[in-house]
């Protein structure tokens, strides 16, 4: 509040300071300038009114948080809520139905607020709208579907390597141009199954980049198998290009004869699941039901690589099990349920979850809201009902939640999302360290500058405890207010990195040997400022993080 006026004489020019107060209620604030124009005379002859945003930003991240379960009882209570956020996008909804599909709506919108930008995380963010361009219980709609369709699909091509293949980052550490290396190859797999799912829902996917990456998938499909990595990323090109009507007949064989040498029970994992889907595809019904019928779901989270996750692969057999094999209901594997509950989430596993429930039978619904009561500590709060589903907006003050369901028959689905900003952090180390520390150009530590002064900031980060080694994992590095970073400086190494307005981002593999990253950051506001904690995590094992701690740090003009 208040005004602030000024005189400047003809052919002079004077610096404008005013004060602004950051008070807890996030958003933006106009700031208005009006000026005037005086002749000789000092008679106005122009004016002028602009108006300027400033909007506060959090010294938090944008935080999801799922529970789902089953309302197996008339009366279910739900306790344990998170209310230490900022009431400022902050929302909490419970959704129920009979169906598993409403496990997509908490999932898709983790997905939606997604920030990490690596080939696969880009294709797991989209595919929901490739799967479910329209959709209410999603609030999904075409146009806007198609425009981050295309965008994703743009930002492929400029990825995809000379011979065809995509990688996790564009042209980084992880570039090949061998087939030996059988992450590439299932990336590319990946990413050419989301094109073809796109090209089928009428998406366009420009020829020469998909038919160049079917032609990498068929040179590797032809290769001798040499591991079990290798043969899981083989199976899913299979399927790939079986999907795509190529006769795979050859590669199956060549893969079962070095599988059954080799891998033990492998018909019970994914990749048999992979080559029964295969197997469908070619109108081999007999095997395909035959191996299909082998697989096993799990009952508790593994990973043995990036992407041979028994969630993940859980998922796709769900997926595969309504789509080739006629299966009208699925019962989630425990293993998903275990997963979402866990709150640890990854974008792949996450968008293969969505892809298993997006064509579960939605005809398993409530009929009406009638039997379903929801009290919010002790409070009546009247349900919604959408597309085959019931749901709430629960208030952020509530301790305690009772569904009753007097006149249910079934079990229930239920899932409950909540997302917002925290209004605090706490220091946290699990199988990570990391610090963050700003130094001036003498080398001493600081926490104060002035105004132009280019301040040093360096990153140290290790694997501790239980945990030897991660690979792809994730530095967070938020800003504070003043800072403005310089892009080139960044330096360490790493995978792939981002310097955004407000934030670096380094991505990179930890193991016990300290790494450290440095870059350049110009101070240009004068006022204290919170420097935000920096935050490190496993990209696909978020159980191992780490968050540093919040300070300050004071930025003064010349004058003072």
């Amino acid at each position: 509040n208040g005004t602030n006026t000024m005189v400047i004489p003809q052919n002079t020019e004077k610096l404008w300071a005013f004060d602004v107060v950051a008070n807890s209620n996030l958003g933006v604030a106009d700031i208005n300038v009006s000026t005037t124009l005086f002749d000789e005379q000092n008679h106005a002859i122009a004016s002028r009114r602009t108006s300027n945003s400033l909007s506060v930003r959090p010294a938090t991240t944008f935080t999801t948080e799922i529970k789902t379960g089953m309302l197996k009882d008339t009366n279910t209570t739900l306790r344990h809520f998170e209310n230490n956020m900022y009431d400022e996008k902050f929302t909490r909804t419970i959704y129920i139905s009979k169906s598993p599909f409403i496990l997509t709506r908490p999932l898709f919108m983790y997905l939606k607020n997604y920030s990490y930008t690596c080939t696969e995380q880009m294709v797991s963010k989209t595919l929901p709208y490739v799967l479910m361009p329209e959709n209410k219980l999603l609030e999904t709609e075409y146009k806007d579907s198609a425009d981050k369709i295309t965008k994703t699909i743009q930002t492929l091509g400029n990825r995809q390597n000379n011979n065809g293949s995509f990688t996790l980052w564009a042209n980084g550490s992880g570039y090949v141009e061998s087939l030996t290396n059988d992450t590439t190859p299932y990336v590319t797999a990946y990413v050419m199954n989301f094109l073809t799912l796109a090209r089928r829902n009428g998406f366009n996917v420009p020829q020469s980049m998909f038919a160049r990456g079917i032609d990498f998938l068929r040179d590797y499909a032809a290769q001798n198998t040499t591991s079990k990595s290798d043969a899981f990323a083989k199976a899913f090109a299979i399927y790939v290009l079986t999907l795509n009507d190529y006769v795979t007949t050859s590669y199956i064989d060549s893969l079962e004869e070095y599988v059954g040498e080799t891998i033990k029970d492998w018909t019970s994992g994914p990749i048999g699941m992979y080559i029964a889907a295969s197997y469908k595809l070619l109108k081999q019904t007999d095997k395909a039901f035959n191996l299909i019928s082998k697989y096993q779901m799990n009952h508790k989270a593994s990973m043995d690589n990036i992407f041979d996750n028994m969630v993940a692969n859980d998922a796709v057999y769900t997926f595969f099990m309504h789509k080739y094999f006629d299966t009208a209901s699925v019962n989630l594997a425990q293993s998903i349920q275990d997963y979402i509950n866990a709150g640890n989430y990854d974008s792949f596993v996450a968008a293969a979850i969505v892809m298993a429930t997006s064509g579960t039978n939605e005809n398993l619904n409530l009929d009406d809201t009638d039997n379903i009561s929801i009290l919010a500590d002790g409070a009546n709060i009247k349900p919604e009902y959408e597309s085959g589903t019931i749901y709430a907006n629960i208030p952020k003050k509530v301790t305690k939640l009772n569904i009753g369901c007097k006149k249910c028959k079934e079990p229930m689905f239920y899932t409950m999302i909540q997302q917002g900003f925290p209004k605090d952090v706490s220091s946290t180390s699990n199988g990570l360290e990391v610090t963050r520390t700003y130094y001036d150009a003498e080398g001493n530590e600081i926490h104060a500058g002035k105004i132009g002064d280019i301040v040093d900031v360096k990153i140290s980060i290790r694997t501790r405890g239980d945990t030897d080694y991660v690979e792809n994992a994730v530095i967070s590095d938020l800003l504070p207010g003043g800072f403005s970073p310089i892009s080139d400086s960044l330096s360490g190494d790493m995978d792939f990195s981002e310097v955004r307005e407000d934030r670096v981002l380094i991505y990179t593999d930890i193991g016990r040997t300290p790494l450290v990253f440095s870059y350049r950051a110009q101070l240009s506001v004068a006022g204290e400022f919170t420097v935000p904690a920096i935050t490190a995590a496993a990209m696909y094992n978020s159980a191992i993080h780490a968050t540093g701690n919040k300070d300050k740090f004071t930025v003064s003009n010349e004058t003072n």
